[in-house]
Formats: structure tokens, sequence, C-alpha cells
């Protein structure tokens, strides 16, 4: 649940950064101004998706494997945000250049100084829509990137639920039930021989 509510803070905050307008300042949402608004709702969000994550990681791992779990999350979880944002970047690059490809700057010494600053404001609201347009479908791919995360979750959590305790049991084996006696890494198992010498008869 805190999951699901969480996705859904972080999805819709996207959604609503999407949708800010050109005179972001003066909107606001009654008393309260827009842009602190929606960017509460992105941070919670956030921070109510992080926590409930690494916990269904470490419900689905025994206990001895924690530690290895909690860090293979905190590496999968960076690495999503560097690879995501280095992807959405390029993609911004790009799609900023394909709106003003035929955006041409004006030139002050083939007009007068009054058409120049009046084809220079021209210019600069071409470039900030531009902007706008860019950023806006940058929040779009990434909340539809978090519906896609929040649906491949219900499939793994379905999937792990299908399972059944059996599973779970033998996830949870501790001893080496092997037929030869030995140093089991997993379980910490030293050979010892009948005078206890841990390093054998000639130890």
């Amino acid at each position: 649940m805190a999951d699901g509510r969480g996705d859904g803070g972080l999805r819709r905050g996207y959604l609503l950064i999407a949708g800010w307008l050109a005179d972001l300042a003066n909107a606001s949402y009654g008393p309260l101004p827009r842009m602190d608004v929606d960017l509460v709702v992105t941070g919670l969000g956030l921070g109510l998706v992080i926590a409930p994550v690494s916990s269904a990681v470490l419900a689905f791992v025994p206990a001895a494997r924690h530690g290895v779990a909690s860090a293979a999350v905190v590496v999968a979880r960076m690495m999503g945000m560097l690879l995501g944002i280095s992807a959405l970047t390029a993609w911004g690059f790009h799609r900023f250049h394909a709106l003003t490809a035929d955006l041409k700057p004006p030139l002050p010494f083939l007009m007068s100084k009054a058409e120049f600053a009046e084809q220079m404001k021209i210019y600069d609201a071409a470039l900030q829509d531009a902007l706008r347009t860019e950023y806006r479908e940058i929040f779009w791919i990434t909340a539809g990137m978090c519906l896609l995360g929040a649906l491949l979750a219900l499939a793994a959590g379905a999937r792990g639920g299908s399972q059944g305790p059996s599973d779970g049991r033998i996830r949870s084996s501790a001893r080496n039930i092997g037929p030869e006696t030995g140093d089991d890494s997993a379980t910490g198992d030293v050979p010892i021989n009948e005078l206890g010498n841990i390093l054998g008869k000639d130890g």
C-alpha cells in the first residue's frame, strides 16, 4: 500500500510539473503557490517509494542475505537514476535541437534598433516555448516510466505470492545437508577432528 501511494504520488507530481504554465510565478492553488505544492507532492512521493522497495526486497530474500540484498537495491537505484537522467538528458537535447532547428536569431546590423528589439522578443519567446515543450515531454516520459515500474512491481508481487510458503522454507535453509563435511562458507561450519583441532593432526 505504501509503495503504491508513493509511486502514485511521485507519478502525480511529475505530471503536475509537466503541466507548469509559462507564468508559473503567479500560478497557485487558491492561497498556495503552485510550484511549491507540486514540488512538495513530488518530494513526498519520492520519499515514500524508496523504503517500501527496500522492504519488499528484504522480505523476498533470506535473512542471511539481507546485506547483499540491501546493497543490490542501492546499486540498482543509483544506476537507474544515472541511466535515466543520462537518457532523458540526451533525448532532451535532441528534442530541443529539433524544436529550434528552423529558429534563426536576429542580427542587429541588418535592421534598426527598434526592429531588432522586437525580433529579439519574438526569438526569446520561441526559445522559451521550445524549452517548456522539451521539459514537459521529459516529465511525461518520467511519469510513464513510474507507471511502468508500478505495473512491474505489482506483477512481481503477485508472482512472489503465488510461489507459496514452500519456496520460503527452501530459501531459508541454513545448514549444509550434503554428504561431505567441510568448510561451508554459507553456514560457517569448519571441519574439526576428534581432538578438536581445526587444523588436522599435523596442525
